[in-house]
């Protein structure tokens, strides 16, 4: 979900990280009643030079695997082009889909073969193409503190689409 406050945020995020050139990113998803309910997701951003940064966010109707790509793609958007980028999270639909499967994907994508999320791969791969990005897969729930902290931040991103969507409903 896309709102002013965001933007302004996210805006205000890439310029603090204007100077960076080595970032590891932590980014988790979640969603309830997957598929179709309210999803939020979260990236917890390490720079040397700017410190950490936290972003999190929602959608009112999405799954899963939306909100685990969403993460990522956010958090590598606001990083400056041409950085150095470590995403880790715990979703090998994410960590896979953009390395080991990426090329395979791509393929199908551009035969015009239905893949899920298709236009968030597409994003994913902009993002990606703009800076030297890789992947690594941690194990979820596992006492590894960035990626709990993905986690927490996803979850709030999640209450807050939950409570809106009790509110609109």
């Amino acid at each position: 979900m896309s709102t002013p406050f965001l933007m302004a945020a996210l805006e205000a995020t890439r310029q603090r990280l204007t100077s960076s050139t080595n970032v590891i990113v932590h980014c988790d998803g979640a969603c309830q009643s997957n598929p179709g309910g309210p999803g939020g997701w979260g990236a917890v951003i390490d720079c040397p030079i700017a410190g950490r940064v936290k972003l999190f966010g929602s959608a009112r109707r999405t799954t899963n695997n939306r909100m685990e790509l969403q993460a990522a793609i956010i958090a590598i958007a606001v990083l400056p082009r041409l950085c150095n980028v470590r995403v880790v999270s715990d979703s090998r639909y994410v960590v896979n889909g953009a390395s080991t499967f990426a090329e395979s994907r791509r393929k199908k994508m551009r035969r015009g073969k239905e893949i899920p999320n298709s236009d968030l791969w597409e994003r994913l791969d902009q993002e990606q193409n703009r800076r030297f990005v890789t992947f690594e897969w941690v194990k979820g729930h596992n006492g590894h503190p960035e990626n709990e902290m993905a986690d927490k931040l996803a979850s709030r991103g999640l209450r807050e689409a939950a409570q809106l969507d009790r509110l609109l409903a």
